[in-house]
């Protein structure tokens, strides 16, 4: 192996790394999209500034960085490295300068570092990895970049108990009620936003009390999506329960039962049915 062939596939784990840091590698134009099209469908325009929390390897960026004026895309990202390769990769440098993007690397939530509000904000998969405490502080900061027309839509993995840990971990589910109370200690108003997520997040709709924005109705297409979304939970339930030990036996029973009443109908009719003459 050459060492021109050894660099090239340096370049492609590397292109492999940046993508698949931020979730499935196969998925990340599906990610992209997603959230692109949730944020238009909510009334994103290109006049409108966003601050896109947790920007990774620009995912989302690489289609709202072209969309939006120069000057109007922000991005806030911890991992220099896999912000830089999302650069080189997805952008390039020469569009980063010509549309006056602009980044902050912070690990605490400091949304008050680029000095000014945000129409737009968005947090995809970012509170589905850490604990309430920075859940907490990330509506502390975004209380103080919101106008009354701001609007702050974030995903994250609804369960029936909250993640109690201090550390960044794969997957960290909370109660609803827990987030619209973290919402609340800070002035803002949380609630449900019917819109699918490829890995089965919920969608929020964050706004400051008494904003002016309103969540504009979505096409039948989304309802579509939530049923299908419903359908494929309660085939994983229904499954679940049919591989109950209880549950099998059950059927077993209900098998050999149905078997029973077919023999004792074929044995008995002969003595029920009246002789021909």
């Amino acid at each position: 192996m050459t060492s021109a062939d050894s660099a090239a596939r340096s370049l492609d784990r590397a292109a492999e790394e940046y993508r698949t840091f931020v979730g499935p590698g196969e998925q990340y134009d599906v990610f992209s999209a997603m959230q692109f099209n949730l944020l238009t469908a909510l009334g994103l325009r290109e006049h409108h500034t966003l601050l896109d929390i947790g920007c990774g390897s620009l995912r989302a960026g690489r289609l709202l960085i072209p969309y939006l004026r120069s000057g109007h895309y922000f991005g806030l990202e911890p991992e220099r490295w896999l912000l830089e390769q999302g650069i080189r990769n997805e952008v390039s440098e020469a569009l980063i300068a010509l549309k006056r993007v602009t980044f902050a690397h912070d690990r605490d939530f400091r949304l008050t570092a680029f000095g000014r509000n945000f129409d737009y904000l968005i947090a995809q998969s970012v509170f589905s990895h850490v604990p309430a405490a920075q859940i907490d502080r990330c509506f502390a900061e975004a209380a103080e970049v919101m106008t009354p027309s701001s609007v702050f839509v974030a995903s994250f993995f609804e369960g029936p108990e909250d993640y109690r840990g201090s550390a960044t971990v794969v997957r960290a589910e909370f109660r609803f009620a827990t987030i619209v109370a973290l919402a609340e200690r800070h002035r803002l108003v949380c609630e449900r936003l019917a819109w699918p997520h490829p890995d089965g997040q919920q969608w929020l709709v964050i706004r400051r009390e008494g904003g002016t924005f309103t969540v504009p109705p979505f096409g039948d297409h989304t309802r579509v999506a939530n049923l299908e979304r419903e359908l494929a939970a309660c085939t994983r339930r229904l499954e679940k329960l049919e591989r109950h030990p209880y549950v099998r036996l059950g059927m077993r029973l209900s098998r050999a039962g149905r078997w029973l009443g077919f023999l004792v109908r074929v044995f008995t009719r002969p003595l029920t049915q009246k002789p021909r003459r």
